[in-house]
């Protein structure tokens, strides 16, 4: 091979000490392939040079590889044990002609070592930084798993919920903190080598294996309500946690239990608290429906025999008692109103159903219920719009109620002049209005008393010594009705003066009615009797009550072939072999079968399946209504009516078959 240089001799050997012998690392350049294969003892006679001078650096003379005498110089390889020895022989060093030369080549020569030194210290320096980097990043690693260990181990034993770390498979408790103690009851001692079987924690195996079975399917849960055991046995309840990992090469469940006891025996306090409200309001409901029956049916029979006596007796005076005795059962039959509608109020279970109703008819038709009343204390009972046309968005059950409890009021404290009741529209703050206001020339009312008029069972009037009955229901239940429709009522009274209340109701654009509201006073104007026929349609009455069926049956007759029986199983019978026009069912038939019974018996008939089937109760409510024509009935009328009521009501109900 061609050596670098000038010199014929000189040469660079990296060789290194391996036990008792020299290794030659680098190729020769007067041996081939010598490098990693030449070994030459340190005791050899044919490297006297290096064996001698070895362990030393620096320049000394010697015998080479080749037996030739030279000048060699020896330096270490800082950081390793390796040495770089360069050569010359030492006549080609006394040869006069290339004395310069020779001096250049051995400066050629220092500078490759100093070079060859340069570059071991830099690798070095490398070396140094790459495994100081390394260990520092190892020790960063440590540290941090040393943090993390610390930070668990201070949740786990600090933790004032319970933590535990189960055997998956045999439940042994393998380590558990403080929480778990006051959780359970138990003592260190005896939670130590036990498991949660065995202490009976849970309150089954059975449970604890379908809980750790959805752990294992998800592979974990989270806030699971479960039901456990304290150390006396009483069921408490936790919010359970867990998730599966590995504690000392055990497949283990790492749980975590949150203790929910007061908070879940609240719940089940509040959840018996509203049972047992809710089994008092089916009570009261219950209450409420009986009441409204029991008294309504026997105020049929005194309404329907005083108005027929009214028409049949011609005595003064007697006229006069029986004028009394429909007066009182008007005034109960009122107050039985406002109970019952205080009733649902309370209960929430009013619904507004409104409809575009035009206001002075719909009034109109209350008002004269009230003119005998006022009439019978001397008082002038006048209505009067300046546009009978104007509609307001309405529930027609309740503004029935709000007039005929203004006009009852009205009438009730006046004791001189009359009353005034008044339609109409106004506009209010940009928002038009149709308009009820009731004025009196009554007592009034003070500006004290005017704050609680509208309060339940409040009056202006209170204690032993008040001036005026009543239940003092009536405003409170108007106000309510009021604001169910969206409106709004005000007051204006002075006391000694009168009053006057005004109810703003939505206004709604006129509408176009079919069929007009007769304004005819007389109860037996045309508009309620039957259509002239040539044949009286057939009624059959099942009525079990004496009163209610001879009033309906002393109405009706005139105009209607009408059969009455009491049971239901009677009226089945005569359903069998006869035809009828209508049937009219009271509800409550005492023993035997109901009038629903004989409602769906009727229903199953094809030969009735256009036939009207008319509900006659004393329940009187909404939903009673709702669930009775979803029972086989096609109409429904309350108890009490009036003989005008009936008529008109029994007259449409063919009106409706034509």
């Amino acid at each position: 091979m061609k050596w670098p240089g000038v010199s014929r001799s000189g040469e660079t050997i990296i060789i290194s000490r391996k036990g008792d012998s020299l290794v030659y690392l680098s190729e020769l350049r007067f041996k081939q392939g010598a490098a990693l294969n030449l070994r030459v003892s340190l005791d050899s006679d044919s490297a006297p040079s290096l064996s001698k001078d070895i362990n030393s650096e620096g320049m000394s003379i010697g015998i080479d590889y080749r037996g030739k005498e030279v000048l060699s110089d020896i330096s270490r390889v800082p950081g390793t044990d390796w040495f770089l020895v360069s050569k010359i022989d030492t006549e080609e060093i006394f040869d006069d002609l290339n004395f310069k030369m020779v001096v250049f080549a051995i400066v050629g020569l220092l500078g490759n070592i100093v070079l060859f030194m340069g570059f071991a210290m830099i690798y070095s320096l490398n070396s140094k930084t790459h495994y100081r980097r390394l260990y520092e990043q190892e020790k960063y690693q440590k540290q941090k798993l040393t943090d993390s260990e610390e930070k668990f181990s201070k949740a786990f034993y600090s933790s004032p919920d319970a933590i535990l770390i189960t055997d998956m498979a045999s439940g042994l408790i393998v380590d558990f903190n403080q929480g778990l103690l006051d959780l359970t009851g138990y003592t260190s001692e005896e939670i130590s080598g036990g498991s949660s079987i065995s202490l009976k924690i849970w309150k089954s195996t059975e449970y604890r294996d379908m809980v750790v079975a959805r752990v294992l399917e998800a592979g974990e849960l989270s806030n699971l309500q479960i039901e456990y055991l304290y150390k006396d046995g009483t069921t408490r309840y936790g919010l359970f946690s867990a998730k599966q990992m590995e504690f000392a090469g055990q497949k283990c469940l790492l749980s975590v239990v949150k203790d929910i006891t007061d908070r879940v025996e609240m719940e089940i306090e509040l959840r018996d608290a509203k049972e047992k409200a809710e089994e008092l309001n089916r009570a009261k409901a219950s209450f409420f429906a009986n009441m409204s029956h029991e008294l309504r049916t026997p105020l049929h029979g005194v309404l329907g025999f005083s108005e027929i006596l009214i028409e049949d007796i011609t005595d003064t005076e007697t006229l006069e008692v029986v004028h009394s005795i429909h007066r009182s059962a008007l005034r109960l039959l009122n107050t039985l109103n406002l109970i019952l509608d205080l009733a649902r109020l309370e209960a929430n279970k009013e619904e507004v159903v409104a409809v575009n109703m035009h206001l002075y008819k719909a009034v109109k038709d209350d008002f004269e219920t009230f003119e005998a009343f006022a009439k019978s204390k001397g008082l002038y009972l006048e209505l009067f719009t300046d546009d009978p046309e104007i509609c307001a968005m309405v529930d027609p059950r309740f503004l029935g109620s709000i007039v005929n409890n203004l006009i009852n009021n009205a009438i009730k404290f006046t004791r001189f002049g009359g009353i005034r009741v008044e339609t109409g529209s106004i506009e209010e703050d940009g928002v038009r209005w149709s308009y009820l206001r009731v004025t009196d020339t009554g007592i009034g009312i003070s500006e004290k008393a005017i704050t609680l008029i509208f309060d339940e069972f409040r009056q202006a009037s209170e204690g032993f010594g008040r001036s005026f009955e009543g239940t003092g229901l009536g405003l409170s239940i108007v106000k309510r009705y009021v604001t169910l429709l969206g409106g709004k009522i005000m007051v204006d009274s002075k006391l000694g003066k009168g009053t006057t209340f005004t109810v703003l109701l939505p206004y709604c654009e006129k509408m176009i009615v079919e069929k007009e509201i007769s304004d005819q006073t007389d109860e037996y104007s045309e508009g309620i009797l039957p259509a002239a026929s040539d044949k009286k349609r057939k009624l059959l009455l099942v009525e079990d009550d004496d009163a209610s069926a001879w009033f309906i049956t002393k109405v009706l007759e005139k105009y209607y072939e009408i059969e009455s029986v009491r049971t239901g199983e009677e009226g089945l019978e005569l359903i069998s072999s006869k035809c009828y026009d209508a049937f009219l069912l009271d509800i409550n038939l005492g023993k035997g079968i109901t009038g629903v019974d004989v409602a769906q018996k009727i229903s199953e008939n094809q030969d009735f399946i256009n036939i009207p089937v008319v509900a006659i109760t004393a329940f009187g409510s909404s939903e009673q209504e709702e669930l009775l024509l979803k029972s086989g009935f096609s109409h429904y009328i309350s108890k009490p009516f009036s003989k005008k009521e009936l008529l008109t009501f029994v007259n449409e109900l063919f009106e409706e078959t034509v």
